[in-house]
């Protein structure tokens, strides 16, 4: 901006026009130099575009260094990072997704007892349960919950580090322990395993 006013209205100096504005003069001579790219700086762009596509951008600039160095490119790792801010090339970091393992055995599905008859009149007669994950440092940790329908509070929980029927089964003890149960043998029943 201040370059085309210099040039438009000759009778202001750089120094005027800088004062004016409130710009640092050494910011508008930077600016105003002619920044050339020399070939060995594209040829290094254009190996990076071309390992960001064939590790579909999950190279960050640490890798993506390493990389440029193991083809013959001299380069560090700060260079590697101001390279790929001028070439907009950003590391997609993947997100970690959880699954359960699995058990090798087919588990049979329990009939509804229930019937979607959450709200229930006595307390104590009808629990549900379920098994969550966290995540925590270490790893997944897994939490099973035993909740009352009537009075919709926590009965029994237990934590674990792995989503095991042992799991499911410490949370109904818990339960138990705590809480005396007015019936005998309801399975507690999660989406793939059924406990009685």
């Amino acid at each position: 901006m201040i370059s085309k006013l210099s040039k438009a209205c000759q009778q202001y100096n750089t120094k005027e026009l800088c004062d004016l504005f409130n710009h640092a003069r050494s910011s508008y001579y930077y600016q105003s130099k002619n920044k050339t790219v020399n070939e060995s700086t594209k040829a290094i762009i254009k190996s990076m575009k071309q390992i960001s596509l064939e590790t579909d951008y999950t190279y960050g600039r640490r890798r993506l260094q390493r990389q440029l160095v193991s083809e013959g490119h001299q380069i560090g790792i700060h260079r590697t990072t101001t390279l790929m801010n001028n070439a907009n090339i950003k590391a997609i970091k993947p997100k970690r997704r959880h699954y359960y393992p699995n058990t090798g055995k087919l588990h049979k599905r329990a009939d509804n007892l229930l019937d979607r008859k959450f709200n229930q009149a006595n307390s104590n007669t009808h629990w549900v349960g379920d098994i969550t994950y966290i995540k925590t440092y270490q790893g997944w940790s897994y939490l099973a919950s035993v909740l009352d329908l009537t009075s919709r509070q926590v009965v029994g929980w237990a934590l674990s580090k792995q989503p095991n029927t042992q799991l499911a089964q410490d949370a109904m003890d818990n339960a138990i322990n705590r809480y005396q149960y007015q019936s005998i043998n309801v399975p507690l029943r999660s989406r793939d395993t059924i406990l009685l």
